[in-house]
Parts: C-alpha cells; structure tokens; sequence
C-alpha cells in the first residue's frame, strides 16, 4: 500500500483562508566596511532621508524578518548606532535610523534587482575614488547618490566601468529616457522602485537586439525641475528636484486594535528542508515543499489579522531543532508553529489530524 500525507486541521484551515500579497520580508540589515545594507526577499521601497544626527530610512511594505527592536553599536568611527524596529504592521512599515559622528559622503546601491539597498558612507576628507571607464557589455548596476533636491545617476557595465548613454525628455507622462550605447545587454532588473527626490521608478529593457542596445527609463514625479547631463563627470546624470517639493508622502499608518493576534509575535517552522526531504507522496511531493509553501500562506492570514509573523526559512534551507528553538526565541515569539504532514501505509485513510 502506497504512503499518503494528510494535511493538519488547523494547517488546513488556513488554507481555505483568502490569500493576500505578500509582504516584502527584510532578511538582514548588515554593516560592514563602511557600508550599510538592507537584504530582502523582493524589490524594496526605501523613503531616504538626511537629519542632522545623521539618516533616517522607512520602509513601506515591509516586515522585518529578523530580531527587532534592535541597536547596533559599530565599533568604527563613522556611525554611533544602528537602531531599527517594526513601526506599524497595518501597514507594514519598517523603521531605521543610522546615527553618525560627523557629517559623511554617502552613496545608495541598489543592487540583485531591487531586493538589495546599500549605503556606503565615507569621511568628507577621503573622497571614494572613480575607476576610469573601459570596455563593457553588459549593465550590471545602477548607483544613486542623493545631495539636497539633487539626485545623481551613474550606470556600471560588467567589468565596473561605467556604461555611456544618451538622455531624452519626454512629457505625458513625464520621463527621461536612456538609451545606452551598443553592444550592451541588459542585466539589472526590468523595474526598479526609487522613491529619491524627483524619480519615483526606474524601468529597464534589452530595446533592441540588432544593435544590442538597452534603454533605461526613470518615470518622473511632480517635484521635478530639471536635469543635467555631462558624459565626462563622475556622476553623468543629475536630476533635479524644485527647491520647494514637498518631502515624499508616506502611506497612512493604521491600527487594527480589534484583532485579539495584533503584535502577538508568531513564529511559524516550515517542516524538514535541505537533505531532509520529510515524507514523500505516491506522486513525489516532498513534505518540506509543501510544509514552506503552507507555511507562507499561513503567515500571510497571521499577519491580516496583525501579529508579528516570521518564517524559519524562505527557501530550502535545512534547520536542526535546536535552531529552530534559537530562531524562536531570539525573535522573542509568544508561540511557535511547526507545520508538519504525516504519512500513513494504508492508502485508504484520509482527512484531517
């Protein structure tokens, strides 16, 4: 007699349940060799801003996924602390400030097709160094630097030299256009969300194959005033802001005070992974792809409903059950989910357990 796999009663449930989009999960905020990095699981929407103890950043959509709240202490002489926290689950919004010892160049990366924000900060007195152009065929990264109502641009090809272009203004919609100059292929994401200063959204596209060319799209908001483009400066394009626009406008933060599972820390175990497959079905499904997958959906009802819900793994990561305890309680959770399914030798049984 074949096995069989029989889903859990509460597991089930869940699964009946509407499902929503998910949440942009922050994986890791990491400092190391004078930069700053947010790693997610999706494209990043990032409210960048200078105060004058040093950076503030929100994060629209997203959900931390790892230990919070949380200061960081460097041991550098550039920042004095890293503090981050969940500002509001409904909506998300993730809170971050860099605190610094003295006034710093910065530089903004976004790097793995959105899902990477990084902040290089140098001292004034030492100024990054420019690598002189080469050769290259393909677009590999885009660098934004932001200076007041200034936002600067420059794009990097595969071998780091920096990739050459044109620009064009356009109207209805508002948009500047970058055509780059052939042989180059595309090789950053299709979209990019940005949020800094005039630019709202980045697109990108392989426009055409015979030359291989790639065009490059930065959609306009209403603070924009002007631009200034010059091939031979470190940073060639420079999109201005009027000197009056308003800060950008973050979405509304809501409560959901009704909901008894509001702030209530969930941590949610996706069973088995890695080598260990779990029970396997007579048509081949493997336990651990269908625990991760159950597990998703499942964090998505928890966080309708307002608790602080976390996943063990986003892919198929292995974890033994002593981490499992150690990811649960450094995420201070209040109750623990292990989604398993279990497997029987007599074909003919079925339902919920």
């Amino acid at each position: 007699m074949g096995k069989k796999l029989i889903v859990c009663w509460g597991v089930f449930f869940f699964l009946l349940s509407t499902l929503l989009a998910a949440d942009t999960l922050v994986n890791a905020i990491i400092w190391e060799k004078q930069a700053f990095s947010i790693v997610a699981n999706a494209p990043l929407i990032v409210s960048f801003n200078i105060t004058n103890e040093g950076y503030y950043l929100l994060l629209p959509g997203g959900v931390l996924n790892i230990a919070h709240p949380e200061r960081l202490t460097p041991v550098n002489d550039l920042l004095d602390s890293i503090e981050y926290d969940q500002k509001t689950l409904t909506p998300p919004l993730v809170e971050i400030k860099l605190k610094t010892k003295k006034k710093l160049q910065h530089t903004i990366y976004i790097e793995d097709d959105g899902r990477s924000f990084v902040l290089r900060l140098t001292d004034l007195a030492a100024p990054p160094q420019v690598t002189a152009p080469s050769v290259g065929h393909k677009l590999t990264r885009v660098e934004f630097v932001t200076e007041n109502n200034k936002l600067k641009l420059r794009f990097y090809r595969g071998d780091n030299s920096y990739g050459e272009f044109k620009v064009y203004k356009f109207t209805k919609p508002s948009r500047l256009v970058l055509d780059f100059q052939p042989p180059i292929t595309l090789g950053i994401a299709n979209e990019l969300p940005v949020g800094l200063g005039a630019v709202d959204r980045l697109r990108a596209s392989q426009f055409t194959w015979e030359p291989l060319q790639v065009r490059v799209v930065l959609d306009l908001n209403d603070a924009y005033d002007d631009y200034i483009y010059d091939p031979q400066a470190d940073y060639p394009l420079t999109v201005l802001a009027r000197a009056d626009a308003p800060p950008p406008v973050l979405p509304p933060v809501s409560a959901n005070a009704a909901s008894p599972l509001r702030n209530v820390r969930v941590a949610i175990i996706a069973g088995h992974g890695g080598s260990d497959p779990g029970a396997i079905s007579r048509q081949g499904y493997k336990e651990k792809d269908i625990t991760l997958e159950i597990a998703k959906r499942l964090q998505s009802a928890l966080r309708a409903k307002g608790a602080v819900a976390l996943l063990n793994r986003e892919g198929d990561e292995g974890m033994s059950m002593d981490e499992q305890a150690q990811f649960a309680n450094r995420n201070k959770a209040d109750v623990l989910v292990s989604i398993h399914l279990n497997s029987f030798v007599n074909s003919a049984t079925h339902g919920a357990e």
